[in-house]
């Protein structure tokens, strides 16, 4: 069997900032239990310095928050990281420390000399660490609603013209999937530790086009949270918003009928998936990835919903993705037959599916990201 690439298998263990936190945490515990120059002790610092390796791949800086028992690494919220980092959270409360950033160019003797200084009392000054508590000011100026504003309105309209158009502009399809992919991934990796902005429904006629932009929004941010190399993340925003291409061959008194579907019109919507990945797989400029997350979007966890297959497989880590940012998003939004959801009601609905329709731990780390990083 081909090996799979590590954070498939385990996407925060696959993190870099996983293992640096892990490491500090290891070489905190280290020394209130092992004299200096302890095997155990000196196996584990050497694990931290080694931890440097890739660290700063496509970041500038990692921040963490340490607040009311809870740590937040880059404003998201992992219990699996409270997990690993539970001595670090602690000297960090002992010490009134609540923000602690590492910038790239951090050196091995800096994060000793952090150690050092957690373990003792003081920290010293140290030229790749910042330490202080939460700025009153920073926290209102970076308020909920002054990080949400970017409706994505232009985005919305041109993935209209996509879908409604999809015959006429077969050779230049991607060239407005690129134009939308850009600003997509501006808003949501040029400052890291912002709020993810979603989309606005302005009318329901629109709300095709506008859950797409989300459900790109919401997977791209699942999958940079997880570790996904950023090369994949920009295919995995592709298949996301083009999951439901399907739908421009499903009759439009079945797609903006206001009640439920009768059982014949249900069954003419399943048809989606299938139709959606022909017309995808059609296009060779579009990456094969959104083809299977066309297919499979509807196809749940345990392989119980739609399109039926001959035989039972996984889905696609994509997929599973994009099911998750599909759930939120149509229950988050007012439609005709249904009314908006609260974000708390929505995550806790999810839950209650966790091993059904969602992978356990891909739901959990949805659940920690929504939390953390999206306005109420």
């Amino acid at each position: 069997m081909t090996a799979q690439p590590e954070w498939s298998l385990s996407p925060i263990a696959a993190d870099p900032r996983y293992r640096l936190l892990r490491h500090i945490s290891r070489v905190l515990r280290g020394r209130s239990l092992y004299p200096a120059g302890h095997p155990q002790l000196r196996d584990a610092v050497d694990e931290l310095l080694g931890s440097l390796d890739g660290l700063f791949e496509g970041r500038q800086e990692i921040r963490i928050v340490a607040v009311d028992d809870r740590l937040f690494i880059d404003d998201v919220r992992s219990l699996e990281l409270e997990m690993v980092s539970h001595d670090l959270k602690g000297r960090l409360k002992t010490r009134g420390i609540e923000l602690l950033i590492f910038q790239a160019g951090l050196e091995g003797h800096e994060l000793l000399a952090l150690v050092d200084g957690l373990t003792a009392g003081t920290v010293p000054t140290l030229p790749h660490i910042q330490i202080g508590k939460l700025s009153a000011d920073r926290a209102q100026s970076e308020s909920p609603s002054a990080r949400a504003q970017f409706a994505f309105g232009s985005q919305v309209q041109e993935l209209r013209q996509i879908f409604e158009g999809w015959d006429e502009i077969q050779g230049l399809v991607m060239d407005h999937v690129e134009r939308i992919m850009r600003v997509l991934e501006d808003q949501l990796f040029a400052n890291r530790s912002s709020l993810i902005s979603l989309a606005s429904l302005k009318s329901y006629d629109e709300y095709t086009y506008t859950h797409a932009i989300n459900i790109a929004i919401l997977t791209m941010a699942q999958a940079e949270s997880l570790g996904v190399p950023k090369t994949l993340i920009h295919d995995f925003g592709i298949a996301a918003m083009l999951h439901d291409i399907g739908k421009t061959l499903v009759p439009e008194h079945i797609l903006k009928k206001p009640s439920k579907l009768e059982p014949h019109e249900y069954e003419e919507m399943k048809k989606h998936p299938i139709t959606g990945s022909i017309l995808l797989l059609r296009n060779p400029a579009i990456p094969k990835l959104a083809a299977i997350v066309a297919y499979e979007h509807h196809l749940l966890y345990n392989v119980s919903g739609y399109p039926a297959l001959p035989r039972s497989r996984s889905q696609h880590l994509c997929s599973m993705l994009t099911s998750l940012s599909d759930f939120y998003d149509a229950l988050r939004t007012n439609r005709p037959y249904q009314t908006a959801r609260p974000s708390d009601e929505i995550l806790a609905m999810l839950e209650t599916r966790i091993g059904t329709h969602f992978e356990e731990r891909l739901a959990r780390h949805f659940v920690a990201l929504i939390q953390a990083r999206t306005a109420a």
